[in-house]
Protein backbone atom coordinates (compact mmCIF):
# COMPACT_ATOMS: atom_id res chain seq x y z
CA UNK A 1 0.00 0.00 0.00
CA UNK A 2 0.94 3.76 -0.99
CA UNK A 3 1.76 5.80 2.13
CA UNK A 4 0.47 9.10 1.96
CA UNK A 5 2.51 12.35 3.09
CA UNK A 6 0.59 14.13 5.62
CA UNK A 7 0.71 17.77 7.58
CA UNK A 8 -0.92 18.25 10.63
CA UNK A 9 -1.82 21.39 12.47
CA UNK A 10 -2.46 20.91 16.13
CA UNK A 11 -5.36 22.87 17.81
CA UNK A 12 -4.05 26.03 19.07
CA UNK A 13 -5.99 25.60 22.30
CA UNK A 14 -3.48 22.17 22.55
CA UNK A 15 -0.34 24.17 22.89
CA UNK A 16 0.69 23.15 26.29
CA UNK A 17 -0.21 19.40 25.36
CA UNK A 18 1.84 19.08 21.93
CA UNK A 19 3.50 16.11 23.66
CA UNK A 20 0.26 14.50 23.85
CA UNK A 21 -0.87 14.87 20.50
CA UNK A 22 2.33 13.98 18.85
CA UNK A 23 1.56 10.61 20.94
CA UNK A 24 -1.71 10.58 20.08
CA UNK A 25 -0.48 10.54 15.62
CA UNK A 26 1.83 8.49 16.46
CA UNK A 27 -0.67 5.85 17.86
CA UNK A 28 -3.06 6.80 15.04
CA UNK A 29 -0.05 5.84 12.53
CA UNK A 30 1.31 8.39 11.38
CA UNK A 31 5.33 8.30 11.01
CA UNK A 32 6.01 11.93 12.40
CA UNK A 33 8.96 13.40 10.12
CA UNK A 34 9.21 16.61 11.51
CA UNK A 35 7.67 18.81 14.46
CA UNK A 36 7.75 22.25 15.03
CA UNK A 37 6.11 22.71 18.68
CA UNK A 38 5.62 26.16 18.75
CA UNK A 39 3.48 26.33 16.12
CA UNK A 40 1.72 22.86 16.68
CA UNK A 41 2.49 21.61 13.09
CA UNK A 42 3.52 18.11 12.67
CA UNK A 43 4.49 16.20 9.14
CA UNK A 44 5.22 12.69 8.12
CA UNK A 45 3.60 9.45 6.66
CA UNK A 46 0.84 7.31 6.90
CA UNK A 47 -0.87 4.48 4.98
CA UNK A 48 -3.94 6.04 3.22
CA UNK A 49 -6.53 4.06 5.90
CA UNK A 50 -5.27 5.77 8.78
CA UNK A 51 -6.01 9.29 8.01
CA UNK A 52 -9.55 9.18 9.29
CA UNK A 53 -7.76 8.34 12.86
CA UNK A 54 -5.77 11.08 12.70
CA UNK A 55 -8.35 13.55 11.88
CA UNK A 56 -10.09 12.58 15.26
CA UNK A 57 -7.10 12.65 17.33
CA UNK A 58 -7.60 15.31 20.44
CA UNK A 59 -6.32 18.60 19.58
CA UNK A 60 -5.69 17.99 15.33
CA UNK A 61 -7.40 20.97 13.43
CA UNK A 62 -6.76 20.23 10.36
CA UNK A 63 -5.18 17.36 8.46
CA UNK A 64 -3.49 17.70 4.52
CA UNK A 65 -2.85 14.78 2.59
CA UNK A 66 -0.28 16.26 0.20
CA UNK A 67 0.37 13.14 -2.17
CA UNK A 68 2.49 9.75 -2.56
CA UNK A 69 5.30 8.92 -0.26
CA UNK A 70 8.45 9.13 -3.13
CA UNK A 71 6.64 11.29 -5.53
CA UNK A 72 7.76 13.84 -6.62
CA UNK A 73 6.68 16.78 -3.87
CA UNK A 74 5.02 19.58 -5.55
CA UNK A 75 5.73 23.15 -4.26
CA UNK A 76 2.16 24.67 -3.10
CA UNK A 77 3.63 28.09 -4.28
CA UNK A 78 4.43 27.56 -7.70
CA UNK A 79 2.85 29.47 -10.16
CA UNK A 80 4.19 27.23 -13.08
CA UNK A 81 1.15 26.08 -14.99
CA UNK A 82 0.93 22.26 -14.95
CA UNK A 83 -0.09 21.86 -18.44
CA UNK A 84 2.70 23.83 -19.95
CA UNK A 85 5.24 20.98 -18.97
CA UNK A 86 3.15 18.75 -20.98
CA UNK A 87 4.38 21.03 -24.55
Amino acid sequence: MVRKIVRVQADHSYSNRFDEVAKGLKDAGLTVQDEISVLGHFSGVADADAIEKIKAVPGVASVDVAGDEGAEEVDDYSITDSSESNN
